[in-house]
């Protein structure tokens, strides 16, 4: 649940974040696995016939990678950090992508990063910059024929979201059970969810049920928060990756316009320097 140490070829240690398997790349199985680790970079490893090695380092965060995702082409890799950057690399060449808008018609088969369109929902006007530790979506629908998006945070809480959350101040369910802050947590398969305890160093399994009235509930937005986002409190990295500059507060705009939250997610990430909206 938390980092762990890897060793490379020379023998240096590093922490590791986050690691993420690619979908299968060829007919011969060839599989990609990412390592977002402490010395602010991430590593390709390409694996064929159950060998690994080591393709490539993608590097351009100014801080650690806390989280990795492949698209579902496997085309992609997307990073989140702890200085709430969102960087994008091509796995074929390693190479850098500048714009998020590359990848905004993409598909995700699980979606696990904190930060991006799909989950500026998720953070609550009370939290700070680290209070969201770990996210997972649903991999096949819920009980009521809607995916979800479980949250992991430093108020001891599991917090469910229907998913996408694109709307400030989303609906969500706040499940209690942890006797300290919650590191990650994963759906499996058949969606059963496991957390993981921080100083309770406890694992928990929940499922989703289906209450009465309670998927309208989850399905209704609130009304917009006045409330600037946390990492716009406390100012972005432009991705320049020199210049440092605290952000206004950021007001969202009136909810209703295209698809649900789509015009206040596209500012909010605009403001982070990326841009990404959602397609047409």
């Amino acid at each position: 649940s938390g980092p762990m140490d890897s060793e490379d070829k020379d023998g240096h240690y590093e922490r590791m974040a986050d690691v993420k398997f690619s979908g299968p790349m060829d007919s011969e199985g060839t599989f990609f696995l990412a390592v977002a680790c402490f010395d602010s970079s991430i590593y390709l490893l390409r694996l064929t016939s159950g060998l690994g090695s080591r393709r490539r380092t993608l590097t351009g965060n100014s801080s650690t990678p806390t989280r990795a995702m492949f698209s579902a082409d496997a085309q992609y890799v997307v990073s989140n950090s702890k200085d709430c950057n969102i960087l994008l690399w091509k796995v074929a060449t390693g190479e850098r992508m500048h714009s998020l808008s590359i990848v905004r018609d993409a598909a995700w088969p699980i979606w696990t990063g904190i930060l991006g369109w799909p989950v500026v929902g998720i953070w609550k006007p009370c939290y700070d910059i680290t209070d969201v530790n770990a996210c997972c979506q649903t991999p096949m629908p819920g009980p009521d024929g809607r995916h979800y998006i479980a949250v992991a945070d430093d108020l001891q809480d599991v917090v469910l979201y229907r998913f996408p959350a694109t709307s400030a101040g989303a609906k969500h369910r706040d499940s209690s059970g942890h006797a300290s802050h919650v590191t990650n947590v994963r759906f499996n398969s058949e969606n059963v969810l496991v957390s993981a305890g921080g100083n309770d160093h406890t694992l928990q399994q929940w499922r989703l049920v289906k209450l009465a009235g309670d998927a309208e509930a989850l399905a209704v937005a609130q009304p917009p928060q006045t409330k600037p986002y946390p990492w716009l409190r406390a100012g972005n990295r432009t991705g320049t990756g020199d210049d440092f500059t605290p952000n206004p507060a950021f007001v969202p705009g009136a909810i209703g316009e295209e698809r649900a939250g789509a015009a206040e997610a596209r500012a909010v990430l605009e403001v982070l320097g990326q841009g990404l909206a959602p397609g047409p």
